[in-house]
């Protein structure tokens, strides 16, 4: 099999290892570890069609590394992708709820044509 057309995937998951290696084991402590940490967004998206790729090549070995940069990006992003909690709305009247009275001053009041 031409494994050599697969180094390049090798490498880019060998350097998400070292780089998730030493996230846990150093944190941001380590400057290299802060400066991938700003890019880490864009360099796990190519796990994505990587995954597609190595499934229908049938390396499945290589597919769970790809999938585990998938489950990193879920794991690193995912909260983002989840719509926000909703807040709670307060009815007139009800206890712990305050008003906001606003009062403008519409200088074009009248000059809009319907």
């Amino acid at each position: 099999m031409r494994w050599w057309l697969f180094l390049p995937a090798d490498i880019y998951f060998a350097g998400l290892g070292v780089y998730f290696g030493a996230r846990l084991a150093v944190g941001y402590r380590f400057w290299p570890v802060e400066l991938v940490s700003q890019f880490i967004h864009l360099l796990l998206l190519p796990a994505f069609p990587l995954l597609i790729v190595l499934l229908l090549s049938r390396h499945w070995l290589r597919a769970v590394a790809a999938g585990m940069g998938i489950l990193a990006f879920g794991w690193l992003f995912g909260g983002l992708f989840l719509p926000s909690a909703a807040t709670g709305s307060c009815n007139e009247g009800s206890a712990g709820c305050q008003t906001l009275t606003v009062m403008s001053y519409n200088a074009g009041s009248g000059l809009a044509e319907p």
